[in-house]
């Protein structure tokens, strides 16, 4: 049985790595930004209304465009929410859950990618809505666009109006469990991956 659970959870691991990398290659990369500590970055408060902060003032930025490396950056997205229980599926036989997110007053949400030494804004954008994946049990999990409907905003340095996707990847320690009522609440990293169309 827990043979079994470990293939199934590295399954998943390998699915969501694999996807995420698929979905990269169908667009440039630009950077991946993720935190320089092990303090969580990410933290959402559980259920199908559960609300997911991703925030930190201490990460890096690996770049393949203009900004290169910078060790030093702060990242934001305004708050998302769990649309409720029409955006949530669960499937009770594999585990596998996936959730919904937006922008609690039903606008655009928005990131930002800010060098802390200048202030000065590396990338900023929005996007309408994300699905938050996942496996009851397992560690990891994964946030992706609904569509790829990223657009850069005209204030980011380096991409002024362009559009593209994004993608988080989410370890959490402990496991997350779901069930038919959502996913549990749970504090995590995760890295966030750029790119453009």
């Amino acid at each position: 049985m827990k043979m079994r659970d470990f293939l199934f959870n590295m399954a998943l691991c390998l699915l969501i790595v694999f996807a995420t990398q698929f979905k990269a290659d169908a667009s440039t990369a630009i950077a991946t930004v993720g935190p320089n500590t092990p303090n969580h970055n990410i933290v959402f408060t559980g259920g199908t209304t559960g609300t997911f902060n991703l925030s930190t003032q201490d990460a890096f930025a690996r770049s393949k465009v203009g900004f290169g490396f910078n060790p030093n950056v702060s990242v934001k997205f305004t708050q998302l929410k769990g649309i409720g229980a029409g955006g949530y599926s669960f499937n009770a036989i594999t585990g596998i859950w996936h959730l919904i997110l937006a922008d609690p007053n039903g606008v655009p949400s928005v990131f930002e990618v800010v060098d802390n030494a200048t202030g000065n804004t590396l990338l900023i954008g929005e996007f309408q809505r994300a699905i938050l994946h996942g496996r009851t049990g397992s560690s990891s999990l994964a946030l992706t666009l609904e569509k790829d409907s990223l657009g850069y905003g005209v204030p980011s340095l380096w991409f002024p109006g362009l559009r593209g996707t994004l993608s988080v990847s989410i370890l959490s320690r402990p496991t997350v469990r779901a069930d038919a009522n959502g996913p549990a609440d749970f504090a995590a990293n995760g890295d966030i991956n750029f790119g453009a169309l």
